[in-house]
């Protein structure tokens, strides 16, 4: 497929630096794909780990034309005596629960970026077609070991979750990138694909990190010291402002104050926005 046929689908933040960019088909280019980053932010890209594509796909394929299935294991603990249980590759290209007990589609022990699994490799072409071929892993005993529910998995009409290869997306349409300085939360961001008569873009979304940010520090009005103290906790927020009534009378008069970002240096903290205001307010609206 050529590289002008492809486009940028997804771009996500894991940590406040690095992230994941996902293109609509494998690049097979030698040359990084055109993207950038809005705002001019430095960025450096590199290909996502066969490792890392392989943990949610169960699979991946190499520029050589190998395809290769793997699932982790454990490493083996002293004293075990009885060998696990055996793992075979099973799909419609060999007649699914036919592949049991069959040498030829037995995973085996391997390590994969030092980390143990369970392989088998051969020539990625067979797999490669359309419509995609489906798969799964079961064991010598017949259990069918269980598909998580991603991209890389479709249901039958029977209502079996299956595996299945993407042949145009087969770990090389991913790639990570690094910034140069941690990404301002405040700001909408976005990456483009450069190329053509004009520039693609997808919002850059945030990840696991954004969501499992907070904070210990006392949310809401609370009376500190005679006096009370207001916080929000709004990563995203360029300006908070506190709105104040001493009774809900149609003419009561409303002052306004703006609240200030906490200086702190753990990420949660500083998303915390916060203003203390003289005197005891208990039964005020705000």
């Amino acid at each position: 497929m050529s590289n002008r046929a492809n486009t940028l689908v997804h771009a996500w933040m894991e940590t406040p630096t690095q992230g994941v960019c996902e293109l609509a088909h494998d690049w097979r280019a030698r040359q990084q794909p055109p993207l950038r980053i809005s705002g001019g932010a430095h960025m450096k890209l590199a290909r996502v780990t066969d490792l890392s594509f392989g943990l949610e796909s169960g699979y991946f394929v190499t520029r050589r034309g190998r395809i290769f299935f793997f699932l982790p294991r454990a490493p083996t603990r002293a004293g075990e005596s009885a060998p696990p249980e055996a793992i075979y590759l099973a799909g419609d290209f060999n007649g699914w629960g036919d592949a049991i007990g069959r040498e030829e589609w037995k995973l085996c022990p391997a390590s994969l970026d030092r980390q143990p699994v369970l392989m088998w490799s051969g020539d990625a072409q067979p797999f490669l077609a359309h419509p995609s071929k489906r798969f799964k892993f079961v064991t010598q005993s017949g259990r069918w070991l269980e598909v998580p529910i991603n991209s890389s998995s479709v249901t039958d009409e029977n209502g079996n979750r299956n595996r299945v290869v993407d042949p145009d997306r087969s770990g090389l349409h991913l790639f990570s990138f690094t910034l140069s300085e941690p990404i301002d939360l405040t700001q909408s961001w976005r990456m483009y694909w450069q190329g053509g008569e004009t520039d693609h873009s997808v919002p850059l979304r945030m990840g696991t990190f954004f969501h499992a940010l907070k904070t210990d520090l006392p949310l809401g009005a609370r009376i500190e010291n005679g006096d009370t103290v207001f916080r929000l906790f709004a990563p995203r927020a360029t300006s908070v402002e506190l709105c104040l009534q001493e009774t809900d009378e149609p003419d009561s008069p409303v002052s306004r104050y703006s609240l200030e970002r906490c200086d702190e240096e753990d990420l949660g903290d500083a998303s915390v926005w916060e203003i203390t205001a003289a005197g005891n307010l208990h039964g005020w609206r705000y």
